[in-house]
């Protein structure tokens, strides 16, 4: 997988969608509602997505420091999701 854009990214309102933006990126997403979510939701997860890098970055300093911490495992498996560095016979998204 290639570098993903810099951070920080943030959300804004754009009609009846949110849309994920960069820096030095006018529009990386588009979130919608399909399923009839509602507003709250749709913005609770253009949140989840825009803290996407900083949440990468903390977790990796976290790592670096965790020893055997019983978290480690997790942690490990949820960067590798992120940056699509994905163990045999996983399949990307799951």
């Amino acid at each position: 997988m290639s570098d993903y854009t810099p951070g920080p990214w943030r959300y804004e309102e754009f009609g009846p969608n949110v849309i994920i933006k960069a820096t030095k990126n006018p529009m990386l997403a588009v979130v919608h509602s399909l399923y009839h979510e509602s507003r709250e939701q749709m913005e609770a997860n253009a949140c989840l997505i825009a803290a996407a890098p900083e949440l990468l970055e903390a977790l990796e300093i976290a790592l670096d420091c965790a020893g055997d911490a019983w978290w480690a495992e997790k942690a490990e498996a949820a960067i590798e999701k992120a940056t699509g560095v994905l163990a045999e016979g996983d399949s990307k998204g799951e």
